[in-house]
């Protein structure tokens, strides 16, 4: 019985094993996590300086992918390699031929204490404004449309949070433009003020028989609010040299009173209509 029984279990265990190892030779592929989210399984066969050549699951077929592409390598063996880090900025470059004459204004840094002002609708606004300032008030530029700006910016994955680690002269070489601006925003709510007024009239009931009238009173009023705006410039060339610095205090009290303010400081700049 003994003898039956080591047997039996000997038999249980070779099933056992045999079942186990397609599934662990299955899952011995190496996987390629690239920048846009994507993932390749199959074979890495080789890595050279800037190529990683790669057999995808079931073909035969030998690929070459970008090392820039690139996230990390997963090997079989459980082994990490990183590439890149997923937020990583690649840094376009661009002639300063083709870039002699052109400006980009970049999105604006905004801050404000009303919660009802934070929304990138009008951090956007305050970008394009200040585009169409440059268009009207400076001479000499070819200003890149803002969209273009932005979507160069996003594709390069540069956002809010990384585009102050990045220096002005490769942000100047990945938008093609001889010109940088980096613009702050500054709205502070300062209340609300109410406006109102009282008419009286007189409503004679019949005048003929000299019957007393009524007075009638009437009162409209309006409520509005208040801003404080400071407004700062900052332009870059494409060697990285601060062109001008330059801020200012908005004179009006209302929300768009920074589209004034903006005019005043490009005209003074050194592309400015105004500019001595």
């Amino acid at each position: 019985m003994k003898t039956i029984s080591a047997f039996a279990f000997k038999i249980l265990f070779i099933i056992s094993f045999l079942a186990f190892v397609p599934k662990a030779f299955a899952q011995g592929t190496d996987k390629v996590y690239m920048l846009d989210g994507k993932t390749s399984e199959g074979k890495v066969t080789a890595i050279t300086g800037d190529k990683i050549k790669f057999t995808y699951k079931g073909e035969n077929l030998e690929y070459e992918l970008n090392k820039a592409d690139i996230n990390k390598i997963v090997f079989a063996s459980g082994r990490e390699e990183t590439y890149n880090s997923p937020n990583a900025v690649k840094i376009s470059s661009s002639s300063p031929t083709d870039r002699k004459g052109k400006l980009a204004v970049l999105p604006f840094h905004f801050t404000t204490n009303d919660n009802q002002l934070m929304s990138a609708d009008l951090q956007h606004r305050i970008q394009s404004d200040c585009a169409d300032s440059f268009r009207h008030d400076a001479t000499g530029l070819n200003v890149i449309d803002p969209m273009q700006v932005n979507a160069i910016l996003a594709k390069n994955g540069v956002t809010e949070d990384n585009i102050a680690t990045i220096a002005p002269q490769d942000l100047a070489s990945m938008m093609g433009a001889q010109y940088v601006v980096f613009g702050t925003a500054n709205i502070t709510n300062k209340g609300s003020q109410s406006y109102g007024s009282e008419v009286k009239t007189y409503n004679d009931k019949d005048k003929k028989n000299g019957s007393k009238g009524t007075s009638v009173s009437s009162s409209t009023g309006t409520t509005t609010i208040t801003y404080g705006t400071d407004i700062e410039l900052r332009i870059y060339n494409d060697t990285g040299a601060n062109v001008q610095n330059s801020s200012r205090t908005s004179f009006g009290d209302t929300l768009d009173s920074y589209k004034a303010t903006i005019k005043y400081l490009v005209k003074r700049t050194p592309f400015g209509t105004k500019n001595k």
